[in-house]
């Protein structure tokens, strides 16, 4: 029998550990709940990858798996236009590059104005590399005559970055710049591709288009310039610029300036521009650059965001007048060429009418060069 002393003591113990074993209980579980936690985690972000992958995969905006469901969304009219230069019998005088602000830049006004026939190699997100290859693909598919260049910018000279379509091509891939892909992509750089936030965001913009409109893409003449589509009415065009513009000005003043308006305003200049420079030059060739029109209501919102792409690329590009010959035309102010705030398909891309402005005026200060 213990003593009182003994007694006590002996309870104290038992309380003790009735106290600690919960505790220590708690100890051996907290490792548990936390690894359920970390494999719920990744259980969820894995299963939001997957329907990120999946999503992007079906639209396949950049036609990396050919699904086919909806048409792309830059529209491949790369792989068009390759084909349609290798279908040319005579070589085109002049060569029109740049991105689809150059589209509606029609061959044959252009021969009316310089009696030189053209092709339009302009393609929808057309880059410095895009240019590149189209102009190489023309000098080997026509070595011996003579060519003339006009090059539409929109905000800078181009990066070194490879379009996926232009890359999947077969045909492209020869002349592609060194250090860029060469062969098919891997399903790894497939699959990386369609991870990315900025595919995602084009996918479900592709998936309202297609639920919203019909669709469709547009077809090209054999001089690469584009298939007119049906007529649509002046009050009709004129509502959805003013629609489409009231959006884009919703983006800026909210500083979410759309890739759309900053498309081809790289904050540095890359060395595709530079060699491509260097190989006209040294072909005989005095290339004709011309910056395009925005919107006006765009240009100032843009310019008052903090957008000095274009100052920075007249900079830019009087430096480089020390070191190769090219002509310089800045047609950012529509008022430069008689053109209307109206003239515009939407806040970035001019109609054809506009550009047949823009054309004359080309011609007339490009100090003979076309």
């Amino acid at each position: 029998m213990l003593s009182t002393p003994d007694r006590e003591a002996s309870e104290a113990r038992a309380r003790a550990t009735a106290h600690a074993e919960p505790a220590f209980t708690r100890m051996q579980s907290e490792p548990r709940r936390l690894r359920r936690f970390v494999w719920s985690l990744l259980a969820a972000a894995g299963g939001t990858l997957l329907a990120v992958l999946a999503l992007n995969i079906a639209i396949d905006p950049y036609d990396l798996f050919h699904t086919g469901l909806v048409p792309t969304a830059i529209e491949n009219d790369r792989a068009t236009k390759i084909g349609l230069l290798y279908r040319l019998k005579t070589s085109p005088d002049i060569l029109i590059l740049g991105s689809s602000r150059s589209r509606h830049a029609q061959p044959a006004f252009l021969q009316q104005l310089t009696g030189r026939t053209g092709f339009n190699a302009g393609v929808t997100g057309g880059d410095a590399t895009d240019e590149w290859v189209f102009t190489r693909m023309l000098y080997q598919r026509f070595p011996s005559q003579e060519h003339h260049v006009l090059m539409f910018i929109s905000g800078g000279v181009g990066s070194d970055g490879v379009n996926p379509q232009l890359a999947e091509d077969a045909r492209a891939r020869p002349f592609l710049p060194a250090g860029a892909p060469s062969g098919d992509w891997s399903l790894r750089h497939k699959l990386q591709t369609y991870l990315s936030y900025d595919t995602t965001r084009v996918s479900l913009r592709v998936a309202r288009a297609c639920v919203i409109n019909s669709c469709t893409t547009r077809g090209f003449h054999p001089d690469g310039s584009l298939l007119e589509g049906p007529p649509v009415s002046r009050h009709a065009a004129t509502s959805r610029l003013r629609a489409m513009l009231r959006s884009e000005l919703a983006r800026v003043a909210n500083r979410t300036v759309s890739t759309t308006a900053l498309e081809g305003a790289p904050a540095h200049h890359g060395k595709v521009f530079l060699r491509l420079l260097g190989f006209l030059n040294a072909h005989g060739v005095t290339p004709v650059i011309v910056m395009v029109p925005f919107q006006p209501k765009l240009m100032r919102a843009l310019q008052a965001a903090g957008d000095h792409h274009r100052e920075q690329t007249a900079a830019y590009l009087a430096q480089l007048h020390r070191r190769f010959h090219f002509v310089y035309i800045d047609l950012s102010d529509v008022r430069t060429f008689g053109g209307s705030p109206l003239g515009f398909i939407d806040p970035t891309h001019v109609t054809t009418a506009t550009m047949r402005l823009m054309l004359r005026y080309i011609v007339e200060h490009d100090h003979g060069v076309l």
